[in-house]
């Protein structure tokens, strides 16, 4: 007896039994479980070299690979194989049927077989369908969210939508439409929202498709046209050369641009001698100006440790080729780093000064004709003239 349990990318809660087609990406890997098991429920011993696991591609093998057990007496074997990246897709050809066969065979000379029937996509085609987040200009109603490695859905399938701010859930949304991707779904959602947030929502699907139960997980950015307009700001500010960049992943997508805001706010807001609490939401001139200049900090960092693993350095005999870009970027986020000193510190004691410490930073363009000056801050703590003890304590 063989009972079989599949798993696959960042999805272990996917059961799918033997005969049924899954699908996976070129270059991900996939864990495979399989129980051998006799009459009475005891585990098989296996026999030397067994068991063994290939994925065929006709009956060529693509990969292949052996079992191995956790605990020893339980008849549960596993085995991780990489789907390759250089499997050959014909022009047009959006996906490939593999087969994954287990072959088992005991000391007695019992022999075991379990199929699986696999659907492998090339990278590209799903490439941009890929991302857990997505970026949505409010106010709007209608939302669609993508789960595009899942299996049809058909009759009596379920999908819930549960939006979170935080942990505090902001509605459930059942589905509207299904669109048919090849041999996956695309789910939309009418989902009403009216607040731009530069903190992402949560949102996590709860889907029933044939009687499997699993979850899928995504960011979802809300953006008001201030918000485009600072994305736009820290790409000029940062991006400059990079429309011509060759390697897709040092390319700043939208959503590596909204990090770097969210995570230069935080810096922004967190510098002193004046601790503020601005939102993002509608920052104008100098408040605009010192959170892109935070942002543009968080931002090139984590591009500079990118670079250095990109770097590229070959000498030939009659060539030397040297590719390096960190030092650029070293020069900049020294400029960049000496601003919190010598403009940003000024900037927070003037806004601390004139009552400016929170609210969405509309008011930035507006600091020439503030008039208030300095906030009053009330703190009550209890008193005692006692050494020891609490409240207040008067001696004779």
């Amino acid at each position: 007896m063989a009972i079989s349990v599949w798993e696959y990318g960042a999805d272990p809660a996917l059961d799918v039994t033997a005969g049924t087609r899954i699908q996976l990406i070129a270059g991900n890997t996939l864990t495979t479980t399989e129980t051998f098991l006799d009459e009475d429920d005891q585990a098989l011993e296996a026999f030397a070299g067994y068991p063994r696991v290939r994925i065929l591609e006709g009956k060529a093998v693509v990969a292949d690979g052996f079992g191995y057990q956790k605990i020893p007496t339980s008849g549960q074997w596993f085995c991780d194989l990489t789907i390759p990246e250089m499997l050959e897709f014909q022009p047009g050809e959006s996906e490939k049927t593999l087969t994954m066969v287990w072959e088992f065979r005991s000391t007695d000379n019992q022999t075991l077989k379990n199929s699986l029937h696999i659907s492998v996509m090339p990278r590209s085609v799903l490439e941009e369908e890929q991302t857990n987040e997505q970026v949505q200009l409010v106010p709007f109603n209608g939302l669609t969210i993508r789960v595009p490695y899942i299996v049809n859905m058909g009759a009596g399938d379920k999908a819930q939508l549960t939006i979170y701010q935080g942990n505090n859930p902001q509605g459930a949304y059942h589905l509207s439409t299904v669109e048919q991707r090849g041999s996956s779904s695309i789910l939309h959602y009418g989902v009403a929202l009216d607040r731009a947030l530069l903190v992402p929502y949560n949102m996590i699907v709860n889907l029933s498709i044939g009687g499997t139960q699993r979850q899928v997980y995504q960011q979802l950015y809300t953006v008001n046209p201030s918000i485009l307009g600072a994305m736009q700001s820290l790409d000029l500010a940062i991006n400059k050369a990079n429309q011509l960049e060759a390697i897709p992943g040092l390319r700043f997508r939208e959503v590596d641009l909204l990090q770097g805001l969210i995570r230069g706010l935080d810096h922004f807001n967190s510098i002193g001698p004046t601790l503020t609490s601005f939102t993002g939401a509608d920052m104008r001139g100098s408040i605009l100006e010192g959170w892109l200049v935070c942002a543009c900090i968080k931002v090139l960092r984590a591009q500079l440790q990118a670079e250095g693993w990109f770097n590229f350095d070959f000498s030939g005999q009659n060539v030397s080729l040297n590719v390096d870009r960190t030092a650029a970027i070293e020069s900049h986020l020294g400029h960049l780093e000496g601003l919190v000193d010598s403009m940003l510190r000024p900037l927070k004691t003037l806004l601390g000064k004139k009552g400016v410490i929170g609210g969405d930073g509309a008011t930035g363009d507006k600091l020439a004709y503030a008039s208030s000056m300095g906030v009053t801050t009330l703190s009550n703590n209890a008193v005692t003239r006692s050494r020891v003890g609490g409240g207040y304590n008067r001696r004779w």
